[in-house]
């Protein structure tokens, strides 16, 4: 799992860098800074680091705000001596905003509890530090989290910019297990470059076979390779992911597909 989540970070560390100029779109937004999110309870750090990342990533493809770069607000930080515990104080982050130009301020919590992860994200006027959006869930594991940030970013980016744009598509809630649309099984999702694996209800025998496989009536599948082998393998090796349904070891086509 170490080397899955290292591929997470690093995919979405490369879509900040992708998706930054979507964040140009026309018509006035607010500047803000995401602070990252604060593990309790338990709650494992590294998730955590790697939820705070896929937010941010995601944060900017909504097109709701103009996102401060980490570097920057460390700088500015530096330079106020200012502390983590200063999110808490009005005075002090009303001066960081302003020499930010930033307006509003997102922050996070991940609390595991009774097996679960609570999850709260809440936008607040970072003036005078009043909460202008909120969104809590629940979720069962780290993946299922991963795969709602999409979902999560559109929620709070609505509530606060009334014009988000529609970089996101009309169903932007896919999740591990859901039907995709050639009839097979949704086993992946990258967040960075807004792609859906599925992989075939049926068992192949080759990968020739996979080639000609037609299922939904569509004609990209292929056989697994690479990077997609590991995924298929991962969503096969935890039941939890699965629903506790068991997923034959035997080959299958995958297609991919952007939303």
């Amino acid at each position: 799992m170490k080397t899955f989540k290292t591929i997470l970070v690093t995919t979405a560390l490369l879509a900040v860098v992708c998706v930054s100029a979507f964040a140009q779109t026309a018509g006035k937004k607010p500047t803000v800074v995401i602070v990252p999110f604060e593990a309790n309870g338990g709650m494992d750090q590294e998730d955590c680091e790697v939820v705070s990342e896929l937010f941010v990533s995601e944060y900017v493809i909504t097109g709701a705000a103009t996102v401060v770069n980490r570097d920057t607000l460390s700088k500015i930080q530096t330079e106020q001596k200012f502390q983590a515990s200063d999110w808490s104080n009005s005075n002090k982050t009303a001066k960081l905003g302003e020499a930010l130009n930033a307006q509003q301020l997102v922050s996070g919590q991940l609390r595991l509890y009774n097996g679960l992860i609570f999850v709260t994200v809440q936008v607040q006027d970072i003036k005078t530090l009043a909460v202008l959006a909120a969104v809590s869930t629940r979720v069962e594991n780290t993946m299922k989290l991963i795969d709602g940030i999409p979902g999560i970013c559109k929620d709070i980016a609505s509530q606060t910019n009334s014009s988000v744009n529609g970089i996101i598509g009309s169903k932007s809630y896919w999740k591990l297990g859901d039907k995709g649309p050639g009839g097979g099984t949704i086993f992946y999702i990258s967040s960075a470059d807004r792609m859906v694996w599925e992989y075939s209800p049926e068992v192949l025998k080759s990968s020739d076979e996979c080639k000609a496989y037609k299922g939904g009536g569509l004609s990209d599948w292929v056989s697994p390779s690479g990077n997609i082998t590991k995924y298929l393998d991962v969503y096969r090796s935890y039941p939890i992911l699965t629903g506790g349904k068991y997923i034959d070891n035997g080959d299958r086509a995958v297609r991919s597909f952007s939303y």
